[in-house]
């Protein structure tokens, strides 16, 4: 660490040397001023912390580009990836309506509330009676770079009698959970996909069943 000017002192006292007040004065003034100078670089840098403060003041090893500081619940010290804080903040809905029968949805789709109002054409071939979701990885675009957004939530819906399926990104290694099938139930149908990591999502809601059981 370089030393600073006001801590090298020219002129030590010397073993025996008489010392008298007007010359001890002004030293001990020069010394005063310099000690002022360092409290006030010190308090420009030192976080002013409420009196009843009883937490921990040391932050432990951690990244430390980009982030906040801020108090934890634990009542410490800690840092707060600015990310995390952005992640955090969305939580309204965006409506969206999509109308044709190829969609694609990811982390950056959290909390659309999609409605799928495709309408097939007469005499569809299966492709065109169908509603192709394609799901990507969670994850989310915060300042320009891609953050895992685990417990991301998408919503869908079929406005129209297409069927609405969802397909996951095998080549992004995505894997979809389900109760039944991939397809929604039916026209006005509701479904929702919660994403438990980045590759896997849970998909909620009207689940066209894997089996069907007649009375």
């Amino acid at each position: 660490m370089t030393q600073l000017s006001y801590w090298q002192d020219a002129s030590p006292f010397v073993t025996g040397t008489t010392v008298r007040s007007a010359p001890m004065n002004a030293k001990l003034g020069g010394i005063s001023a310099n000690l002022q100078q360092i409290t006030a670089q010190i308090n420009g840098f030192v976080v002013k912390l409420p009196p009843n403060f009883v937490g921990n003041t040391e932050i432990p090893l951690q990244p430390y580009a980009d982030t906040l500081l801020y108090i934890n619940k634990q009542g410490n010290m800690d840092l707060l990836p600015a990310a995390q804080l952005i992640l955090n903040a969305s939580h309204e809905l965006t409506f969206v309506t999509k109308s044709t029968n190829a969609i694609s949805v990811n982390g950056d789709s959290h909390n659309q509330f999609i409605t799928c109002n495709y309408v097939k054409p007469a005499n569809p071939t299966e492709a065109q009676s169908k509603v192709l979701v394609t799901v990507g990885r969670s994850l989310r675009t915060v300042n320009g770079d891609p953050v895992v957004a685990t417990g991301s939530i998408i919503f869908l819906t079929a406005a129209t009698d297409a069927e609405l399926w969802l397909v996951p990104d095998t080549a992004q290694g995505v894997t979809i959970l389900s109760s039944g099938t991939l397809r929604a139930y039916g026209q006005n149908s509701a479904i929702a996909l919660i994403s438990l990591s980045e590759t896997v999502w849970l998909m909620v809601g009207d689940i066209y069943p894997s089996e069907v059981i007649l009375p």
